[in-house]
């Protein structure tokens, strides 16, 4: 029985060969031809080459079928073979190597590089297919298995939980379709979906993750060589995910930017809209005015943005360039996650679609408002912290009894939250996660303890400034979600009756009078926010899709991708996804579906503000690529047999730990370093200097003073000598030139970037209070001295605005000692001494 059993499975494989050549021959024979190169049968001498090779693996194939067919013992022939492992090894190492030159040459010149050499490459498609295709299969059937592993028993064990998490998505994919939820624009918000890989990058991501996981398996193995490895891929992935992103030049990324607009006089990418807000808090912060006496938002990006501009010397490009270098950690840390829950493979397939992710976006960028690493936006850097906190959170739970860990997770929770303070509304979550991980209960007050401890000084700031411990700028966020609970979409709320009503009382009065109508919106953008993230995957996407059509639109059309016409792409990534599901559910239990946890929550707490769509899901968007890739590589792992050693330890599996000591002198040391990182948004202005001088009335005089006066407006000259002109003083900031009838592009511009009826310069004025000021002037072309100390000379508008007649930059000085100054209405100001 067992030798029909060998002979059978050498017939099916030989008589797969055969057919496989065969067809790769016809492949190659139906390429349209070149009479002028024919040498034989109208075959030029390359193309008689190709197919001399694949006649002789054709030949071998037939030939193994033929022999397996009239003598059944055949096989038995290879007997000594199959029982040397040593040399079966080799020899399927060999197919290997094989395997990634024929996959790695055949993507990187069919989809990465397809203009390179278009003619050649169409003639090596079909050896290259074949000689994929063979060393697969051929490496499948001569590598050693270990006694008991294989796809049977391997898989067997993963059969229900997949089918549950199979059916769970099946049954939401009929709940939108019937329901329509997900699908049906909300007239308040209804943000476009977030980029979407594309096939041929989760290809590639694949073959990457292969090749590593191979290299690996060639490695000595042991803790201290793992950890090893685990660092070395860590920086690897994270130096080319920099490389990479900044690699698209930042000038074409940034062009027609909704958040970063370059204009006139500077042509630099001063931020724009929620952009601006967070970019003039950190030049607060770098002139040593901290954060005033406000409660700001996204405290702690701002204080990561003046770091940044601070490093680059205070050049916006060096600056922007940083940044992307400082959010190239999401891959690598990504590949953290993927390798915690399974395998070093499975954390380089998840990294390399991360890279390949924001690489699309950045090119989609000049065509279409998306958010990106080169942006002063929060969204990729709250993905970032996530991520971190849900590593830090993984080894607490996994170890309960540490005390270092444990303050860890509860500092990082806090600092991902000091990004987007919504993130703290998931401590029941992780209290729940905690709690079914049996961690003490001592821990579980000692953690939210922690939390206080550690969000302290901006509560305190808080309650000290506004009489409320919120750490959101309320006059923002109120405002926005009290329009957003409401019936009229153009509904605008007083801001006096909110002042003195407040805008959770507001919000609160529709909850009451209207409950079905939350419950509806509120499921409604949390159906979009899963279909979004589920969509990140190219279901429904060409498969002939290449490098040049990163910036094709299809990725936007939902409803389209969604159609049953994709039902066969729609269910094998369901499929995956469900295998991922259910193999870290194998292995980790509840642990493994931390991370689904903590980003539906996340999802969540979106949805009930009453949005949805790409940036604001953007921090954890990643969750169902982060199943697949598993779900990919367990099924490769088992079938195939690639990497077959598992990566997890037994410690990581199931959270077993020697008993250790917990250390209480690091995880003091520790909460305190956290504590003071929470702290120094606050404590900013006291720890830099002031950078901008205070001038009083007296002093501003003098300076506009020295101004020639024969060279002022006679109105203007009369009002100086009289001492009745209205003065602001401060830094110079966001200088934007526009001419009549232009200004930007944002929904809510600041007044002095409103589109206006007369050419003019607007800018900030960074002081105390942050004055807009307009010059009205024509032709200004030249640059202006950015970040420069300004004395702004005219009158206040009915608008709040600041009107100048006259800017005088008192530390810029000609020859002659005359300040360097800019008149309104010059056809076109000398601005440079």
């Amino acid at each position: 029985m067992r030798k029909n059993k060998r002979n059978l499975r050498w017939i099916f494989w030989s008589g797969l060969f055969t057919a496989q050549s065969l067809c790769a021959l016809i492949w190659l024979l139906s390429i349209q031809r070149d009479a002028r190169n024919a040498l034989i049968f109208g075959l030029s001498p390359s193309r008689l080459l190709l197919a001399g090779m694949i006649t002789i693996i054709l030949v071998i194939s037939a030939a193994a079928f033929v022999f397996a067919l009239i003598s059944p013992a055949y096989p038995s022939k290879f007997t000594s073979f199959r029982e040397n492992r040593r040399s079966r090894y080799r020899i399927a190492n060999l197919f290997a190597l094989l395997f990634f030159i024929s996959g790695l040459t055949g993507w990187v010149y069919n989809f990465v590089l397809p203009e390179a050499f278009p003619a050649y490459i169409e003639r090596l498609n079909p050896i290259l297919a074949l000689l994929f295709l063979l060393s697969a299969e051929l490496y499948c059937v001569i590598i050693p298995r270990p006694e008991g592993r294989g796809l049977k028993t391997g898989l067997k064990q993963l059969v229900k939980p997949t089918f549950l998490f199979l059916l769970i998505q099946i049954l939401f994919y009929a709940f939108i379709r019937v329901s329509g939820l997900g699908l049906t624009p909300d007239p308040f918000d209804w943000q476009p979906i977030g980029m979407a890989v594309q096939y041929w990058q989760v290809a590639g991501a694949i073959l990457i993750a292969l090749l590593l996981g191979w290299v690996g398996s060639l490695l000595p193995r042991g803790n201290r060589h793992e950890t090893r490895k685990t660092l070395l891929i860590f920086l690897l992935i994270w130096g080319i995910a920099a490389a990479l992103w900044i690699s698209v030049p930042s000038e074409e990324v940034l062009r027609n930017s909704y958040f970063v607009e370059i204009t006139a006089p500077d042509s630099l990418p001063y931020p724009a809209s929620d952009a601006a807000y967070f970019g003039l808090w950190s030049e607060s912060v770098l002139a040593g005015m901290g954060l005033k006496d406000a409660v700001v938002s996204r405290q702690l990006f701002i204080l990561i943005l003046s770091a940044l501009q601070a490093l680059s010397g205070n050049n916006l490009w060096v600056a922007i360039n940083l940044l992307t270098a400082f959010l190239a950690l999401i891959p690598a840390l990504l590949f953290l996650v993927g390798r915690q829950l399974h395998s070093c493979m499975t954390g380089v397939m998840i990294a390399v679609i991360g890279i390949f992710r924001e690489y699309n976006t950045l090119y989609m960028a000049p065509h279409f408002g998306v958010s990106n690493s080169k942006m002063f936006l929060s969204d990729l850097p709250m993905m970032l912290f996530i991520l971190i906190f849900v590593l830090a959170a993984a080894h607490w739970l996994r170890e309960p009894r540490s005390w270092l860990r444990l303050v860890i997770a509860a500092g990082t929770f806090v600092l991902a939250g000091l990004i987007r303070s919504q993130f703290l509304f998931l401590l029941p979550i992780i209290l729940i996660f905690a709690a079914v991980q049996h961690v003490p209960r001592r821990s579980l007050v000692i953690f939210i303890l922690l939390v206080f401890v550690i969000l302290s000084p901006s509560l305190i700031r808080s309650l000290i400034l506004t009489g409320s411990p919120v750490i959101e700028d309320s006059g923002i966020h109120g405002y926005e979600l009290a329009r957003r609970y409401s019936d009229d979409v153009l509904w605008k709320p007083n801001q006096q009756t909110l002042a003195e009503q407040g805008s959770a009382a507001t919000i609160l009065s529709f909850v009451r009078r209207h409950p079905a109508k939350i419950v509806r919106f509120i499921s409604n953008h949390f159906a979009k926010e899963i279909i979004d993230s589920w969509l990140v995957l190219p279901t429904g996407l060409p498969l002939s899709f290449t490098s040049l059509d990163i910036t094709q639109p299809d990725y936007q059309d939902v409803n389209r991708r969604l159609a049953g016409e994709n039902a066969s792409e729609l269910l094998l990534f369901a499929l995956l996804i469900a295998v991922g599901l259910a193999k870290v559910w194998r292995d980790h239990h509840k642990l493994g579906l931390f991370p689904l946890a903590v980003s539906l929550f996340y999802l969540l707490t979106t949805a009930t503000g009453r949005y949805s769509g790409w940036r604001f899901i953007l921090p954890v968007d990643w969750i169902f690529y982060l199943y697949f890739s598993i779900g990919t590589i367990e099924m490769l792992r088992e079938s195939c047999g690639l990497g077959i050693e598992d990566d997890l330890s037994e410690e990581r599996k199931t959270g077993a730990m020697a008993k250790r000591p917990p250390s209480v002198l690091p995880a003091l040391g520790t909460a305190l370093i956290f504590t003071l990182i929470a702290a120094l948004p606050g404590l900013s202005r006291p720890l830099i200097p002031d950078n901008i001088r205070p001038l009083d009335q007296s002093q501003m005089l003098e300076i506009i003073r020295s101004i020639p006066q024969q060279e002022l407006p006679s109105e203007l000259s009369d009002s100086i000598q009289e001492s009745t002109v209205n003065m602001v003083y401060g830094r110079l900031i966001y200088p934007r030139w526009f001419e009549a009838g232009d200004g930007l592009t944002s929904a809510n511009p600041w007044p002095v970037y409103q589109i206006r009826d007369f050419d003019r310069l607007g800018f900030m004025l960074l002081n105390e209070t942050n004055t807009e000021v307009i010059l009205p002037v024509s032709d200004l072309t030249r640059p202006l001295p950015y970040r420069a100390a300004c004395l702004a000379v005219g009158r206040w508008s009915d608008e709040s605005w600041f009107k100048a007649d006259l800017l005088i930059f008192p530390d810029i000085t000609g020859s002659d000692g005359t300040p360097l100054f800019i008149r309104a209405n010059d056809p076109d100001p000398e601005i440079t001494p």
